[in-house]
């Protein structure tokens, strides 16, 4: 049976000899179309694809320089060593001869400030849009002076080959930047941990006071053994927990005044400066990765991190300041220096224990100094993030 169907395909085959040459014809055909299209396929993706790529890649670089936009905002804002960058000479995050991740901020208009307005659209520095224009919305006026307080960052990634910019993605950022006088930390011992007097013999105890609001409290022998005054007062001097606060802003503003130590550090009289202020209004910031440690007779002046377990401070001493510290602190009292902290303390930790141990320590409240800190400490919100093409 198959045999006879091959023979009778075969007789179908002789008697129409020109099938098979037409069909062989119609697939050359189909195979040049075919080749035609996917040479112009790929010619569009040899061109395409290096394009697509450079400009992902300042997308990214962009977005890098964004990123470092707002944590420089975030950590030396307020005396640090900030740059604002403009846009003829924008701060530079990474520049290669191949790429380039950068940014400049324009500042509000607002004729209260003594700097020159960057968000002018005649100012040669900004990117020729006022995004500081009234629109009605109270939310840009955070200090309620009746003007908007929109920081504009504008971040650039760019691509380059050859000496050449082949691909460009910009990021425009709308902020307000404020301090944190009002959410910074209260004047105050903050803690975690407990508060412990040595009590007997001689009088011995911790004594807290603030000299402006006249608020007190003394501790005796034992953990939190209150025997005057009280801590919450009205007005507190107290504060159970600790008020969180950015670390690493403490260690970029050291690091910025030289005062970064990365092991155990001693102190020597007045250091640093004889000053708790660093520039203008701005506090001497010091970070210790180990333990600080204060010998007698001395003064030491700013605001102190101290990440070691046990910093120890001996008699006869004053701190001008405010101590932060990531565990227990001892304060010997004793000597003619009193008090022995003009400042306050915020102790993190627990298992922490500030211990007042001697004649006794006195620790006095300094309002100024707080606020002061707390003016130096920014809060950073975004309003608003957004692709952008600038004339830069």
């Amino acid at each position: 049976m198959k045999t006879k169907s091959f023979k009778k395909l075969a007789k179908f085959i002789h008697r129409n000899e020109g099938v098979s040459l037409i069909a062989i014809m119609a697939l050359l055909v189909i195979m040049s179309v075919m080749g035609g299209v996917f040479s112009s396929v790929m010619g569009t993706w040899k061109v395409s694809a290096p394009t697509n790529i450079n400009s992902s890649k300042a997308g990214y670089l962009a977005e890098t320089a964004a990123m470092f936009a707002l944590q420089d905002a975030r950590y030396r804002f307020y005396g640090g060593s900030f740059n604002y960058g403009t846009r003829a000479v924008p701060y530079a995050v990474s520049s290669t001869s191949t790429e380039e991740a950068s940014y400049w901020f324009e500042r509000p208009d607002d004729p209260a400030h003594t700097y020159l307005d960057d968000d002018d659209t005649t100012n040669a520095d900004d990117d020729v849009v006022d995004d500081d224009i009234d629109d009605g919305d109270s939310a840009d006026d955070v200090n309620g002076d009746g003007y908007s307080d929109l920081y504009t960052i504008i971040a650039t990634g760019k691509v380059k080959r050859a000496g050449a910019t082949v691909a460009k993605r910009q990021i425009k950022i709308k902020a307000t930047i404020e301090d944190s006088t009002i959410a910074g930390p209260a004047p105050g011992v903050h803690t975690d941990g407990g508060i412990e007097g040595t009590g007997p013999p001689n009088n011995a105890h911790l004594d807290m006071d603030n000299p402006d609001s006249g608020a007190n409290v003394t501790y005796g022998d034992g953990t939190d053994n209150v025997t005057s005054g009280s801590e919450t007062g009205p007005p507190p001097l107290v504060y159970r927990p600790a008020q969180p606060l950015d670390e690493n802003v403490f260690k970029a503003l050291a690091e910025d005044q030289g005062h970064y130590y990365s092991g155990n550090f001693s102190a020597s009289n007045n250091y640093p400066n004889g000053s708790y202020y660093y520039s203008g209004s701005v506090p001497n910031v010091t970070y210790v990765v180990g333990n600080l440690t204060i010998n007698g007779n001395m003064e030491i002046y700013g605001v102190y991190w101290i990440n070691g377990n046990t910093t120890v401070f001996n008699g006869n001493y004053r701190i001008n300041g405010i101590i932060i510290c990531e565990g227990d602190l001892t304060m010997n009292g004793g000597g003619s220096l009193s008090p022995n902290m003009d400042g306050g303390i915020i102790q993190y930790g627990a298992t922490s224990t500030l211990t007042g141990n001697g004649l006794p320590v006195d620790i006095d409240i300094n309002e100024t100094y707080f606020e002061d800190l707390n003016n130096t400490l920014p809060i950073v919100t975004v309003v608003s993030s957004q692709e952008a093409v600038s004339a830069n």
